[in-house]
């Protein structure tokens, strides 16, 4: 149980001190083009277009 604890302790302090550092430009490029970030926002901005035409077509109806 102690092994564990001082395990998560050591990876817990390290990713803090990880954090200190600013991310670059590149990085945060590199990041959005690993996850794929360009899908989500097309398919968000789809569902917000289907929704507000929805929403349009129900205020001119009612």
């Amino acid at each position: 149980m102690i092994k564990r604890t001082i395990i998560a302790l050591a990876l817990v302090c390290s990713t803090a001190f990880a954090a200190d550092t600013k991310p670059s430009a590149a990085s945060i490029q590199e990041l959005l083009n690993v996850t794929e970030a360009h899908k989500l926002l097309d398919s968000v901005t789809a569902q917000i277009d289907g929704m507000m035409r929805n929403a349009m077509v129900q205020a001119t109806n009612g």
